[in-house]
Formats: C-alpha cells, structure tokens, sequence
C-alpha cells in the first residue's frame, strides 16, 4: 500500500485526487493478490529507473527519501521484482533549465521517468502509472494535474545491469542461479 492509502485513512474527507487513488490501491491490492491469470506477470522481475525531475529545491531531503521508498515499494508489490532491483534517482533542474510549452516552468510540476523491461501487461502498466502519481502527488503535497509519469519499455537484450544482460521474461531463475555468489551477496545486502 502506497503512503497516500495512509493517508487516506487517516484523512475521512476526501478530494477528488484521493478518491482517485484510493481506487488505484486497492486495484493494486487486487492485482497482488491474485494468484491465478496475472502470475506470471507478478513473476517477472525488472530492472527499473525511477528518474524523478523537479524544479532544485522543490523536493525535501525527507520527501526524497520517502518517495524513493514509495516507488520502491509500489514497483516491487505490482510487479512481483526484488527491492534490489529498483534504482530511483532525483535531479534538481535550475528554474531557468525547465521549460514546458516552450515557456519557463512557471507552476509546479513533478516529472517521473520510469523505465522498466518490457514484457508487462498493459494493466500492470496502468496500475504502476496510477499508483506512482498518486505516491508522488502526496509526498510532494501537490495535485495529481502536477505530475508528470512517462513509463518506457526497454527490451531486456538492451539492458545491463549487476555486470550482466537482463534475461528475457520468463528466464529469471537461470540469471539467478548464473549471477556470480559475491554479486548475489551484493544484491542481497540492499534488502537487510
């Protein structure tokens, strides 16, 4: 559950962003608790960058943290992917380097780039998409309007990541039991 679903409890009057994520939680409570026709898309692993672009200053120390953590978690419960899979990274542009429309970024605005291995369902990229603006437009005490998300879809064959190629869906398990014991200790240090 994204922190906006906490917040949702604690908060019993609701705007009209919060209904709408509310609805997507518990679409991906439903998606996670299915066991049967999307498997084996909660099977798959990725390998995603969150790329999260903002005006400098415009997100906090603590807000970045804590939205790291949030598509962390919502890419990981959506997905079915380990946490050591997932990279978040912030950059702070200059006011005078963001521009939308031609016109200098006058309003607030928060871009997320997601790039995750193709190979999902386009349902699956709905509810990552959904869930994503929803986490980032609470953290960032902003309007859902305020949120950008654009999720691409990088075939595994073009991607690299712990010293290796991604392997195609479905071939996980043979990338793991292949990955090297001291990469895999690597790897597993980043969930303790």
């Amino acid at each position: 559950m994204c922190g906006h679903a906490i917040f949702l409890l604690l908060n019993p009057i609701l705007s009209a962003d919060e209904l709408v994520c509310s609805r997507i939680n518990q679409n991906i409570d439903a998606i996670i608790a299915c066991d049967g026709c999307l498997k084996s898309q909660l099977d798959l692993q990725t390998m995603p960058t969150y790329t999260v672009s903002a005006l400098n200053g415009r997100l906090t120390d603590p807000q970045k943290l804590s939205l790291a953590t949030a598509l962390t978690d919502i890419h990981c419960q959506t997905t079915g992917a380990p946490k050591y899979f997932v990279q978040v990274i912030f950059v702070d542009v200059a006011s005078n380097n963001y521009f939308i429309a031609g016109k200098r970024l006058e309003h607030d605005n928060i871009f997320v780039h997601a790039q995750i291995r193709a190979g999902r369902t386009l349902a699956i990229k709905h509810q990552l998409i959904d869930a994503i603006m929803c986490a980032t437009a609470n953290i960032a005490e902003t309007d859902l309007a305020s949120v950008q998300i654009y999720l691409l879809d990088l075939p595994s064959g073009q991607v690299a990541e712990w010293g290796r190629l991604l392997p195609q869906p479905g071939e996980e398990q043979a990338w793991d039991a292949a990955t090297p014991a001291d990469i895999r200790e690597r790897m597993q240090k980043l969930l303790d």
